[in-house]
């Protein structure tokens, strides 16, 4: 490491500690009132050995692999890993660790079957800057700790690297947007990113980013997007039904979803949807925004333009006493997007008709919906070129487009391939297990 990247470094412990001591009262008071979720990210509630033993030998302790998703995202490109890995083998174990509420309720979700069979517990990740993280690594004696995608975190690095636990980045990558940030950094993240066993690269180009940071090559190797090798998860005519019901609407509607809407999006979205509504009345718009504090702005919106409106929490013994009234549904809640893209005839996705990059455009796709998307995908344009590829999608240039389409699509005059399996083969999660297995033979990766 260079003088500058030393710096750096210090710049970082120097802050990051100052803040940890300054927030330590309000977050010990969080966990002293029981807050899970603070109890974990100071570093307790990790005593899991209990959990990890052996089905077959109370003497002999499963092999544990610890996993991080920092995102929904990322958790579900790592639920395809873990659930190979796992399979039925009562000799391997994963601890998944998570940033916030939503991912917690998702990571449960996704993995409830193990977690009732003892083979994966969930965590909040104890924070960068707690002072507990060489203890937390001493009482789970992970085999091996596996990030995704893009999580350099400084001081659990250092610990796992300084108690001997192998890491792994697996679906790695360095969106174009954050390279120049990186860049600055190159001589600290690059050492960072040296201590990592194996970086299983999503690209190529995301290969050559991690090289110019100064990574040596013969730890990266290109696997593919897991992402790519999910399934298509396509509900039934009663399951359908029952998210229908719980949006308060109709089985005869019209519906559009846009999932991780972003305020500048807002507008243009909801005029577009007025628009479309005088031709198609049977139209129903939901609408989830990235963030929930936008809810009350959206609804501010939709009141200005005389659409009626209801939010996903208040549907409750009254949600079906109104359905012809309702036009447009906030979701006001996290975790449910994935499940009512299920019953869209057609998605958007934010965050690609305002210069944000893109969100998840293949969530909407594996759910059977025909997916529209803007032009700004510089963090997802694998993703966007394969639904165009696929006919799963479309790129639309702006509302005015985005209007033409989705009337073509209600008239049945634009037409999509409905996802029924994979947008790829099984290479990229096969690709994956088998350099895990090389780079870990005793783990069971194959």
């Amino acid at each position: 490491m260079t003088l500058t990247g030393k710096i750096q470094r210090l710049l970082y412990l120097t802050l990051s500690r100052s803040a940890y001591f300054l927030a330590y009262p309000v977050l010990l008071a969080f966990a002293l009132g029981g807050s899970e979720k603070w109890r974990n990210r100071l570093g307790w509630g990790f005593d899991v050995s209990s959990i990890f033993k052996d089905n077959n030998s109370d003497s002999k302790r499963a092999k544990l692999v610890w996993a991080h998703a920092a995102s929904v995202g990322e958790l579900r490109a790592l639920s395809i890993l873990i659930h190979k890995y796992l399979g039925d083998s009562s000799e391997t174990k994963a601890l998944i660790t998570v940033m916030t509420d939503t991912g917690h309720t998702t990571a449960r979700n996704e993995f409830q079957d193990y977690i009732e069979k003892e083979m994966v517990a969930v965590r909040y990740l104890p924070l960068d800057w707690c002072g507990k993280l060489g203890g937390v690594i001493k009482s789970t004696s992970p085999e091996l700790f596996i990030f995704i995608e893009t999580e350099i975190w400084p001081r659990w690095i250092e610990a796992l690297d300084k108690t001997g636990v192998a890491i792994a980045l697996v679906n790695a990558r360095i969106s174009l947007a954050s390279f120049p940030r990186y860049f600055f950094f190159r001589s600290w993240i690059g050492s960072l990113l040296n201590r990592y066993a194996i970086i299983l690269a999503q690209s190529e180009g995301d290969k050559e980013r991690f090289l110019a940071l100064g990574v040596r090559a013969e730890k990266i190797h290109v696997t593919g997007n897991l992402k790519f090798s999910a399934r298509a998860r396509i509900f039934n005519s009663k399951e359908r039904e029952k998210i229908l019901d719980s949006l308060g609407l109709r089985t005869t509607d019209k519906i559009l979803v846009a999932g991780s809407v972003r305020p500048a999006e807002e507008n243009g979205l909801i005029r577009s949807f007025v628009t479309l509504k005088k031709e198609f009345p049977n139209l129903k718009l939901v609408i989830a925004p990235r963030h929930m504090n936008r809810v009350e702005n959206i609804i501010d919106i939709s009141s200005t333009e005389k659409i009626s409106h209801r939010k996903f929490s208040d549907n409750g013994s009254d949600a079906n006493n109104d359905k012809s009234e309702t036009e447009l549904v906030l979701v006001d809640v996290y975790g449910k997007l994935d499940e009512i893209y299920g019953v869209a005839d057609a998605a958007f996705v934010g965050g690609t008709m305002a210069p944000i990059g893109g969100h998840n455009l293949l969530e909407p796709a594996l759910r059977g919906a025909p997916t529209l998307f803007g032009p700004y995908t510089e963090n997802v344009q694998d993703s966007a070129e394969a639904l165009i590829k696929g006919n799963h999608g479309q790129q639309i240039s702006d509302w005015s487009e985005f209007e033409n389409v989705m009337g073509n699509i209600l008239l049945g005059k634009r037409e999509f391939d409905r996802l029924s399996d994979t947008l790829a083969s099984d290479s990229p999660i096969s690709k994956t297990l088998e350099r895990l297995s090389q780079e870990f033979p005793g783990l069971g990766f194959l």
